[in-house]
């Protein structure tokens, strides 16, 4: 997964790892049923896992058709895809 540390200058969250295992896979990937109070390692995706996952831009790890199938994250630095980062 050192292309993927490399995109967020450090380890991945498992919520990352999680979520990119299962693009791999062509698997959805569930990270709770509901909306987080507050993010954590274990509901946290940073834009440039996301990013990279959605554009497929890491060609030597291509996801599936399914695409990104995301539930229960808290999007950290959602201003990369232009919208507002959440308020702390």
């Amino acid at each position: 997964m050192k292309a993927w540390e490399d995109l967020v200058g450090g380890d991945l969250t498992p919520a990352e790892v999680k979520l990119i295992q299962a693009c791999l896979a062509g698997q959805p990937c569930g990270l709770g049923e509901d909306r987080p109070d507050a993010p954590s390692d274990m509901t946290k995706i940073r834009a440039p896992v996301l990013k990279a996952l959605i554009t497929d831009s890491l060609r030597d790890q291509p996801t599936t058709d399914i695409g990104v199938h995301l539930e229960g994250p808290i999007l950290a630095a959602c201003s990369t895809f232009g919208c507002p980062a959440p308020r702390a």
